[in-house]
């Protein structure tokens, strides 16, 4: 991926607060000390942290950090799909990896309804109103086109899942 090939810098380190919560949770063989800030808004930040034979995402929500992780043969196939988390007052954030190719992501929510946002160093970050009705994320890559369902986190807390 190419956000890992570039040089790293101070910015790239993850606060030491989330790393503390990723060394409790230390699956897939997360390697801080080379993440790499992918994306930064207003509230959020997303880093990519590279692992034994995955690749993780981490986006800081609030005072905590959401994430996700794929294998790195499925990530740069074109083969990792989206995950979602209730962001503080209610949006439902949108994120994921994506391998080099890969320029934009299309979102689709409601009944017809999609955006496509700018993949920024492999990664993309979409944050949506709360209640939105949640439907796919697509996007070309060396696979060819692909799309993976997205889930509500809400509706999964609700459901059990």
């Amino acid at each position: 991926m190419a956000v890992l090939r570039r040089p790293r810098v101070a910015t790239d380190s993850l606060p030491t607060e989330i790393v503390e919560r990723l060394d409790v949770h230390a699956d897939y063989g997360m390697n801080p000390e080379l993440s790499r800030r992918s994306i930064v808004d207003a509230s959020n930040s997303l880093y990519v942290v590279p692992g034994s034979g995955y690749v993780c995402v981490a986006l800081t929500v609030g005072e905590g950090v959401n994430g996700t992780c794929a294998q790195t043969a499925d990530l740069v196939a074109g083969r990792s799909g989206a995950a979602t988390v209730t962001l503080p007052g209610g949006p439902v954030g949108i994120y994921g990896l994506v391998p080099d190719e890969v320029d934009s992501v299309v979102v689709a929510t409601g009944e017809s309804s999609t955006t496509t946002i700018e993949a920024v160093n492999n990664a993309y970050f979409i944050a949506v109103p709360e209640g939105t009705v949640l439907r796919s994320v697509s996007y070309a890559g060396p696979s060819g086109t692909v799309a993976f369902p997205i889930y509500d986190p809400a509706l999964a807390m609700h459901s059990g899942g």
